[in-house]
């Protein structure tokens, strides 16, 4: 007799608390804010750096001093690593980024990733009224962590 483990596999997967399948859904059809890595591939420890490229018509508030790693397993998007603010006034200071603007912000990788497809999820992107956007708005592109 052969058992299939791939439902039961997938159902644990899915039961993690720090996983999300990432597809939060939201009524905001178009994109106000791209962000990709600098490069596809780091190695764990690197720094990587995001550029964070607003695409709206109108200016957009960031603070991307807290952030989250994410490393894909499977179908699912698992926190690998969480960066809190560490001052004060990191946590209250909000840049403006214009139209067709872009900053480029370091992330240091931790040294113990290990290798796989990841992305990062910055905790507070707005639009210029303060509108935070949804978490799909807020999260790079994946790129690889490989020695």
């Amino acid at each position: 007799m052969r058992l299939n483990l791939r439902p039961v596999t997938a159902a644990v997967l899915c039961a993690l608390p720090a996983c999300s399948s990432g597809a939060e859904r939201t009524s905001e059809p178009v994109a106000v804010v791209e962000i990709a890595a600098a490069r596809a591939r780091y190695a764990p420890g690197d720094t990587g750096a995001l550029v964070v490229r607003n695409i709206a018509r109108e200016d957009l508030q960031y603070n991307v001093c807290a952030y989250r790693v994410e490393r894909r397993a499977a179908a699912e998007w698992c926190t690998a690593s969480t960066v809190p603010p560490e001052r004060s006034a990191c946590a209250v200071a909000a840049g403006q980024l214009a139209p067709d603007a872009s900053v480029t912000m370091p992330v240091p990788l931790p040294a113990d990733l290990p290798p796989g497809e990841y992305r990062v999820q910055f905790d507070w992107i707005a639009r210029a009224d303060g509108v935070p956007l949804p978490s799909s708005e807020r999260t790079s592109r994946p790129f690889v962590v490989a020695p």
